[in-house]
């Protein structure tokens, strides 16, 4: 699979800009993903079905939240600390580590 991740890190970076800006425009994809559970299991039509710990209860709990959330200003992308984090995931993801520190114990 070939993903390219600067268009990733874009994509999420605009959506969690707009959804501190206007934190009720993800609402309505959320209703509509409500629909989609049977019991905790999220059935999306062509995708493999996505047990979940939670179920529903955390969807309508986010859109409760998102209803009552203030705007919030939009943050700026850091050039150094994306170079900082890809260097990080670069560093423990091939390890299959899973932690805010380095492979070799360092941290911020």
């Amino acid at each position: 699979m070939n993903v390219d991740y600067k268009r990733l890190t874009n994509e999420v970076f605009e959506a969690q800009n707009k959804i501190r800006i206007m934190p009720t425009c993800f609402i309505r994809n959320l209703e509509d993903n409500l629909k989609l559970f049977k019991g905790n299991t999220l059935y999306i039509p062509g995708e493999i079905p996505l047990l979940t710990n939670e179920g529903p209860s955390a969807v309508i709990e986010l859109i409760e939240f998102l209803k009552r959330q203030p705007s919030l200003p939009a943050l700026s992308l850091s050039p150094e600390m994306s170079y900082a984090s890809a260097d990080h995931a670069f560093d423990i993801g091939p390890k299959g580590i899973c932690s805010h520190s380095g492979s070799n114990g360092s941290s911020m």
